[in-house]
């Protein structure tokens, strides 16, 4: 049915130009005629017709992802410079799933523009990874609804990335590149398995260091054979995607160097104990070394390192007849005199040196060994001492010293100074540490002690030491109640902690 929109328009220079305001004829969207008309003799007689198609109009319509949106786990969906001829009273955006079921509806938020953004939450598409498809809805001042012909994609699937594996002397490194989880991933974690049988049995696990979009990390494997590692993502919402898996082949030539080996350092041939490629520096286990008693003798050759403050006890072999096989190595605190060569001559209740020379385990007219020692200071006072061992006139082995007999009274200044010289000429060390020289070394052990070189600490290197603040017990010492050592660990008052069963944690080596 035809409606007069417009009336009375004059012919200008053979022109008739005239604004219309569509809607006048109707509120229907599609495609409508038109024509011009004049009466001519009393009949209506035709100029020209024409067509036209009443619908929005837009620039863009896209989905938008970015990292910080990726962070609320949510993305947006926009719809740029809007225009309608019945105007437009809201936007909404509606999101359909792979099998075109309705999954949410957003309503847009409209800038000065005429843009419209909708925000999608992961969560209100139960955080199904899929590709989405986007359809806009405008309710326009009539309130009718009108869907856009164009609709947007928006792929929020998981993309696997590229998984590789390579063994090389019995570290595996793994790399996964350029993975994608949609709302950020948490963590990787690499699964490494290896195949008995039939079956794959989980024999490690790594988490993954992520650098340029790729994701490093290894595990130490110990056996040929063929194995798997599976990637796996911890998503935001902590919910594990498995994003791929790869297998690779272990050859014996992969697991590098593993048993005994001898091997020279600073010119002089050692016997080393390697495990997955890596020298083992405590040899306690391997060994079978049982506690030193009157029936059970363990003759050891200990050397301190004045300069690099490193004691290296050596057992002895007995295919070269030497001392030869470095056993165990511990970061200590010799005297703050560390210029002097004097002997022994030369101690005294206010030297400060540890004197170089050969000497032993041995007694000092009382005993060789004491589990707590009280020790007397320049000053008058006593102090304590735990797992003492006697090497020459007032110098001992010994636990850092305390000012009673609690194992809760240590200074952390003292603490944090074992690697560098800072006593009055005993060796200080762990509690670990002095309790293994005082349980294993057997009265006779010889003790030799010799300037060093800082830079050469020993064939066993030297060992990172704990740092604490704000607590007053060594978290070597197996008195201290594991639940403690964690509580500190974990707010950071200790870089690290050994459990009673001997279990390392943080920086311990």
């Amino acid at each position: 049915s035809a409606v007069k929109i417009v009336s009375g328009a004059s012919v200008t220079a053979g022109k008739l130009t005239t604004k219309v305001d569509v809607s006048n004829a109707g509120v229907n969207y599609g495609k409508w005629n038109a024509k011009v008309v004049t009466t001519v003799d009393g009949k209506e007689v035709s100029l020209a017709k024409s067509t036209y198609n009443i619908a929005p109009e837009f620039k863009s319509f896209a989905s938008v992802k970015t990292d910080a949106l990726e962070k609320k786990k949510q993305f947006q969906v926009k719809l740029t410079k809007l225009t309608n001829v019945y105007g437009v009273k809201k936007v909404q955006f509606l999101v359909y799933n792979p099998s075109k079921d309705l999954v949410t509806t957003v309503t847009g938020k409209v800038s000065n523009t005429n843009t419209y953004t909708g925000t999608v939450k992961l969560k209100k598409l139960n955080f199904e990874l899929k590709k989405y498809t986007i359809k806009a809805r405008l309710v326009d001042n009539n309130g009718r609804k009108k869907v856009l012909s164009k609709t947007c994609i928006c792929d929020e699937r998981v993309k696997k990335g590229t998984l590789t594996a390579t063994p090389k002397n019995a570290e595996v490194r793994i790399k996964l590149k350029k993975p994608y989880v949609p709302g950020n991933i948490k963590k990787i974690t690499f699964n490494v398995l290896l195949k008995k049988g039939n079956k794959f049995k989980k024999v490690a696990t790594s988490t993954g260091t992520l650098k340029k979009k790729t994701y490093s990390g290894s595990v130490v494997v110990s056996s040929k054979g063929k194995y798997k590692v599976i990637a796996v993502a911890l998503t935001s919402w902590k919910k594990n995607v498995k994003l791929g898996n790869t297998t690779f082949n272990v050859k014996r030539s992969d697991l590098g160097k593993n048993g005994w080996r001898y091997e020279k350092y600073a010119g002089k041939t050692y016997k080393f104990y390697y495990k997955n490629n890596k020298k083992v520096t405590d040899l306690t286990k391997i060994l079978n070394i049982k506690e030193s008693t009157s029936s059970n003798v363990n003759k050891f050759y200990i050397e301190i390192n004045r300069a690099a403050c490193v004691v290296t006890i050596y057992a002895y072999d007995k295919q070269t007849k030497k001392y030869n096989i470095p056993v165990k190595r511990c970061a200590v605190s010799v005297g703050r005199d560390i210029w002097t060569t004097a002997g022994t001559s030369g101690l005294n209740t206010n030297s400060s040196y540890t004197p170089l020379g050969t000497f032993s385990i041995c007694s000092n007219g009382t005993a060789a060994k004491y589990s707590l020692k009280p020790m007397h200071e320049p000053d008058g006072s006593t102090v304590y001492a735990r797992w003492a061992s006697h090497i020459v006139g007032n110098v001992y082995f010994h636990s850092i010293a305390v000012g009673s007999s609690s194992h809760y009274a240590l200074s952390a200044t003292s603490y944090n100074k074992l690697g560098s010289p800072a006593s009055a000429g005993c060796i200080r060390m762990t509690v670990r540490d002095a309790k293994w020289l005082y349980d294993y070394a057997s009265v006779g052990s010889t003790v030799k002690i010799v300037k060093g070189n800082s830079a050469k600490p020993g064939p066993l290197g030297k060992p990172v030491t704990i740092k604490i603040s704000g607590v007053s017990y060594d978290p070597t010492d197996p008195e201290v109640p594991n639940s403690r050592k964690k509580a500190d660990y974990k707010a950071g008052r200790i870089t690290g902690y050994i459990t009673k069963s001997g279990k390392m944690v943080g920086k311990v080596s």
